[in-house]
């Protein structure tokens, strides 16, 4: 699940709890706890020096990419962040905090391999990337694999080359491997590696001692084994005894309290994977599995401990479930009820604004996949007025009110999305979604189509390193979608307009610069 490992709906535009910013203007505004209380000591300075004060305090380097609107970025600072053992831990590394909405922070988005906020990375003394850290961790586990980090273990790239291998490798090593944010690996440990062949060999060598990790392991290779089953060139069906076996393991899961606790983001993110990949709609399978599944997902959601986004999550699931098999015949009306009393119930324990951010993130998943958009609506506009980042919440009001047929205020809220938000990545990011809102539904407005447009790149301009990472990726969609648009070359005159505002922006980009081809693509696009 994107919300529980990282926000990277950065080209998506259709609104779903997908946007804005509010960049700090330094690191301590960003995390600054309530006087008198600890807090984590981040780095003052840019990422080079950070690294060299590494290399000289011969201190690992904790790296977080995050970003102040997003609800995962909230949740960790609530959930890890605001933790004493934490912060304590902290003091062991060179802590740094890096902005996407800071100077350089998108290209060294790039040169660190980030796909999405937050990214959470740990790299040795000497420079050497070591492990990602999952979301989805309680702060128990957290520490482990930090505690991991501080005890000199070798880079994750370099075990899985050792397990692939058929190496020997030690039960730390497995420890790391278990706890890594796969889903964020980005070619990393896995370049040039055919997953369910890595996953399969790390899942089979790992000691059913390391229970937890062995767990998280083997989920990972399920999903990659499901992913190869539907490869449209090479498919890779999973034998009637590996289809058993899987069944057999996903129930030790389900059933234990311990391993469930540890794959809680896989439970909740792998669900929709797992389940209609196992088993046959209407089958004793599935209904055993469901069973198991929605239990185990019950007893998460009725721990006091759980938090309120987390809670939510649960009942998200337990959703996806009831309308697997449904033929698109609706819920029942007890599920509907109980969806919205699980919201409000987070609505009153969500208090602290890192709870609120991500509590309504949640509660959009939820009411919208329970058909319940009135209430959601009711529910954002409330939080506008309580939010730190309200303009995080106005392409989702935007989503509702297309839905609805309203194209002027669908326009209204990502217009005001984009001209309340701030930071440049974010900036460029809110505005992409309304240019494609106004792409998508007025069309037949070429000459506010190009204004916007415009605008938008305008936005780059003066700012060196900027058309990297998101806001490349963003602008390659961009270009896309213009061509989309232009398809019949009604639209020749605008096009060119436009052209010429990014013809500049190119100007600024120096030689032999990675930036120049994303802006080159963008012209060919449009």
């Amino acid at each position: 699940m994107l919300a529980l490992s990282a926000c990277d709906r950065d080209t998506g535009g259709d609104g779903r709890a997908a946007a804005p910013p509010g960049a700090p203007e330094t690191t301590e505004q960003a995390h600054a706890a309530p006087a008198g209380e600890p807090s984590i000591d981040w780095f003052d300075g840019d990422v080079d020096a950070a690294f060299a004060l590494a290399k000289s305090e011969d201190k690992p380097l904790f790296l977080y990419w995050g970003a102040e609107w997003c609800p995962p970025c909230h949740q960790i600072k609530d959930q890890i962040f605001s933790k004493l053992e934490f912060i304590e831990k902290s003091r062991l590394f060179v802590p740094v905090y890096l902005d996407g909405d800071t100077e350089r922070a998108q290209k060294l988005g790039d040169q660190f391999g980030v796909v999405g906020y937050p990214t959470i990375i740990v790299f040795s003394a000497d420079g050497k990337e070591l492990t990602r850290i999952p979301g989805g961790l309680d702060i128990g586990l957290y520490a482990e694999v930090l505690d991991l980090t501080l005890q000199g273990v070798r880079p994750v790239a370099e075990i899985v080359t050792a397990v692939v291998a058929g190496e020997s490798v030690s039960d730390d090593d497995y420890r790391l491997l278990g706890f890594y944010s796969w889903s964020q690996d980005n070619d990393r440990a896995l370049a040039g590696m055919d997953k369910v062949q890595a996953f399969d060999a790390m899942a089979t060598s790992c000691p059913a001692s390391l229970a937890a990790a062995s767990a998280r392991l083997y989920a990972e290779y399920l999903r990659a084994a499901l992913e190869a089953e539907k490869d449209e060139e090479d498919p890779r069906p999973m034998s009637a005894a590996q289809r058993t076996l899987a069944l057999e393991r996903v129930h030790v899961i389900l059933a234990d309290d311990d391993l469930s606790a540890a794959s809680f983001p896989l439970l909740i993110g792998y669900a929709d994977d797992i389940v209609p990949g196992l088993t046959e709609a209407g089958s004793a399978e599935r209904d055993g599995l469901v069973s198991a599944w929605n239990a185990r997902l019950d007893e998460i959601a009725a721990d006091p401990d759980t938090s309120p986004a987390d809670m939510l999550w649960t009942r998200y699931v337990v959703l996806q479930f009831a309308k697997l098999d449904s033929d698109d015949e609706g819920l029942p009306d007890t599920d509907v009820t109980a969806a919205k009393d699980a919201v409000d119930q987070a609505n009153v324990e969500a208090t602290t604004t890192y709870q609120r951010q991500a509590f309504m993130n949640a509660a959009w998943y939820v009411l919208t996949e329970s058909g319940q958009q009135e209430y959601v609506k009711t529910l954002l506009l409330e939080e506008l007025e309580k939010s730190k980042q309200p303009y995080y919440f106005m392409p989702s009001l935007a989503r509702l009110a297309e839905d609805d047929g309203d194209t002027e205020k669908a326009l209204y809220w990502l217009r005001k999305g984009y001209d309340t938000s701030s930071g440049s990545a974010t900036r460029f990011q809110w505005g992409y979604y309304y240019v494609d809102g106004l792409i998508r539904m007025t069309p037949e407005e070429p000459e506010a189509i190009a204004q916007a447009s415009t605008q938008l790149l305008s936005e780059l301009d003066g700012q060196p390193d900027a058309i990297y990472n998101r806001t490349g990726r963003i602008m390659k969609r961009l270009g896309t979608k213009l061509a989309e648009w232009n398809f019949d070359g009604r639209y020749d005159e605008q096009i060119a307009a436009i052209q010429l505002k990014v013809d500049a922006l190119c100007a600024q980009i120096p030689d032999g610069d990675a930036s120049l081809s994303t802006c080159q693509i963008f012209m060919e696009e449009a």
